[in-house]
């Protein structure tokens, strides 16, 4: 199975994931996804001088 990548717009990391369905990261390092995605990355270590609350993707991999 092929992998994607999508960068992070909350810690510029590289968030990895396989499926379809959408990945939703918090600013606190939290991540969830929904629908048929394995989340296989890590957001653990944001490190932010303002709040930003979220960013979501659409995960298209195949």
């Amino acid at each position: 199975m092929d992998y994607q990548l999508i960068m992070s717009n909350i810690d510029n990391r590289l968030l990895k994931f396989r499926g379809r369905g959408y990945i939703l990261g918090f600013a606190d390092g939290k991540v969830f996804t929904f629908g048929e995605l394995e989340h296989l990355g890590d957001c653990s270590k944001a490190d932010l001088s303002s709040p930003i609350t979220a960013v979501a993707a659409r995960a298209d991999g195949r």
